[in-house]
């Protein structure tokens, strides 16, 4: 991945460029922003750069094909790390942060620069968050800190301090509908509903392209129809096992989730009415509680059950 591989964030990229063309890069960065629209791809972007030995003269991006560029496309390089929650964990402990620290004292193996990006940096605790300060206090010149973070009030403001901030924004449906066309190989029908699905997030519009959108939508279709016609017509049965169908996993529930609010949404636009409204709420609340890890199939249930008056909800 190179700078010129991202989409959306242009402005972003023309700083860190020219920052790479004028040799004043800072120690420390924050990208902060809504997940899926690019900031891990620019983190790695930049690393490639910052050790590229393959780019021209007053070039400010990766070759591509050089040996570091390939090391870190392949996620082998010794010197440029990725610090994450562990896979059995909810946080970021300060026994990582620890390894940190010290890995920050040797100089690099093979890289100009050690660059080390902490992703999900908002599930810092509180002690490795600390930890993390005296790094950032004092960084060697040979070291890079990437802190990627999708709420940036959800980062100790000592350490804000300490960093040079980029906000990434969504991207704008027009822009993700062109790339899904030119390197997702996807209809311009199938390209549009995607990029409205997407809400901006690029990330996101890759997996709907990769994994196919139409079986959500069939999904949506279902849960439609339930909602339309609930005069006795369906039963729990059906609600229930569509449920466990959607909830293959949380991505697959909050795929399923954003999609149906999309389409309230367009139904609201073309003829806006309160149970509609009453609707999109009830499932952007449903959003929520998925993303803050409440049980995804209990979430649908009561979801369901308030969208559908016939089946003793409330709208």
């Amino acid at each position: 991945m190179k700078f010129s591989d991202i989409t959306g964030q242009e402005t972003i990229i023309e700083v860190l460029k020219r920052a790479i063309r004028d040799d004043r890069c800072s120690s420390a960065y924050l990208f902060a922003g809504p997940d899926g629209v690019g900031k891990k791809m620019t983190a790695l972007a930049f690393a490639r750069v910052l050790n590229c030995t393959g780019r021209g003269k007053g070039s400010a991006d990766a070759c591509g094909e050089c040996v570091s560029c390939r090391k870190i496309s392949a996620n082998n390089h010794p010197d440029v790390r990725i610090i994450g929650v562990a896979e059995d964990k909810k946080e970021i402990s300060i026994e990582q942060i620890r390894d940190l620290e010290r890995d920050v004292s040797y100089k690099p193996l093979e890289a100009l620069k050690k660059v080390y990006i902490i992703e999900d940096a908002n599930a810092l605790n509180m002690a490795a968050a600390n930890c993390l300060l005296k790094t950032l206090e004092e960084p060697p010149l040979n070291v890079v800190l990437i802190l990627i973070a999708s709420n940036i009030h959800g980062i100790l403001a000592t350490i804000r301090s300490r960093c040079q901030i980029f906000r990434f924004r969504t991207i704008p449906a027009r822009a993700i509908q062109k790339f899904l066309r030119e390197r997702c190989d996807q209809q311009e029908d199938k390209a549009e509903a995607i990029a409205r699905l997407a809400c901006g997030r690029l990330g996101e519009a890759v997996k709907y392209a990769s994994s196919g959108i139409e079986s959500v939508m069939e999904q949506v279709r279902r849960a439609m129809d339930m909602m339309n016609n609930y005069e006795g017509s369906q039963d729990y049965e059906a609600m229930f096992d569509l449920c466990v169908e959607i909830n293959r996993d949380r991505e697959s529930v909050a795929g399923f989730l954003d999609c149906l609010a999309m389409c309230l949404r367009h139904d609201f636009v073309k003829s806006p009415r309160k149970e509609t409204r009453d609707r999109i709420s009830a499932v952007l609340r449903t959003r929520d509680m998925v993303s803050r890890n409440v049980n995804p199939e209990l979430a649908l249930n009561g979801m369901f059950l308030e969208l559908c008056p016939g089946k003793g909800g409330s709208l």
